[in-house]
């Protein structure tokens, strides 16, 4: 995830980093509200998102519906060893869908998600 992120950072601001970051401080105390105020918060205000998918996820699954809603690019990232994604990812044509091999291809693919939405935007 970390070179997703690195990918990413070469291009523009990362609003969910912190996400991905293992580190030993006090877990925040937050609702469920509040968690999704703020997530629907930082999808409004991207300008692309890119998700990794190879572990189900409602949320995720949520996150990617409202990002279609609201014509964002969306990349959705999975790994080659997953035998098989939800067809309602899968099937959805706004998604593009791309599967990588290990992390060094992970970052490829997003950093060339990025560049092609880099002079859109």
């Amino acid at each position: 995830m970390s070179q997703i992120i690195s990918a990413a950072q070469e291009h523009g601001e990362v609003l969910t980093e912190h996400i991905f970051i293992e580190k030993n401080e006090e877990v925040r105390k937050v609702t469920s509200e509040q968690i999704f105020k703020e997530d629907i918060k930082w999808l409004e205000s991207s300008d692309v998102v890119i998700a990794e998918i190879s572990i189900p996820s409602f949320g995720v699954g949520y996150e990617l519906a409202h990002a279609v809603s609201l014509n964002k690019p969306v990349l959705c990232l999975c790994s080659s060893d997953v035998k098989r994604i939800s067809a309602m990812i899968e099937g959805n044509s706004s998604l593009q869908i791309d599967w990588y091999n290990d992390s060094g291809d992970a970052k490829q693919l997003a950093s060339s998600f990025l560049e092609t939405y880099k002079t859109k935007l």
